[in-house]
């Protein structure tokens, strides 16, 4: 189904973020990453690589991407061809990935951390893949347990319906996050939106 309507062009999100102040998407990503010429990127679940490639024209770095869809793969590689050899696509689970320890400047996900079959693993790796310092982002639609009314209740389980995703509540990942040794951890909860 991706492929019969996604293309190059396409910006790859389930969820609606507000922007404001930021007029561009992944600006406010980004800034939260600072990334500097010379460092290497890791995304978990890229779609169609839009994230990627902003990131890679903005600055000078090195970017890998994971998808397990061949389709995503070869849009992404279109965009990294400008890329002068600056970005890179593995097509397979990010759950059985095996990269070398300590090789990432920062990691993200955006979206994605919710298709894991085992958060512990996936965030432990993520521990083991970064430098020391390194930062990790993830942007993810949050759980069901943040609905404070049937409405948002109703809204939110119409739009996820059928949608194979596994939701995690800020508290849960900080906690995670906190084991392993993060910090320190910010996070803020946005609105979600969901349009008729």
């Amino acid at each position: 189904m991706f492929g019969a309507y996604r293309d190059e062009q396409a910006n790859y999100s389930t969820c609606v973020f507000p922007r404001a102040p930021f007029t561009q998407a992944y600006e406010a990503e980004y800034i939260l990453l600072q990334p500097k010429d010379g460092m290497r990127f890791l995304e978990l679940g890229c779609g169609s690589g839009a994230a990627a490639y902003y990131l890679a024209r903005r600055s000078n770095i090195d970017i890998t991407c994971v998808t397990n869809s061949p389709v995503q793969a070869k849009i992404c590689e279109r965009k990294f061809a400008k890329l002068g050899g600056r970005g890179r696509v593995i097509v397979g689970d990010f759950d059985k990935l095996d990269l070398p320890s300590e090789s990432f400047d920062a990691i993200y996900a955006f979206e994605s951390i919710g298709y894991t079959k085992d958060m512990d693993a996936w965030l432990a790796r993520c521990w083991r893949m970064l430098k020391p310092g390194g930062r990790l982002l993830i942007r993810s639609p949050g759980s069901l347990d943040h609905c404070r009314s049937a409405h948002d209740f109703r809204s939110v389980t119409a739009f996820f319906d059928n949608w194979k995703y596994n939701f995690v509540g800020a508290n849960v990942l900080v906690h995670k996050l906190r084991r392993l040794g993060f910090g320190p951890i910010r996070y803020r909860r946005l609105q979600f939106w969901h349009g008729a």
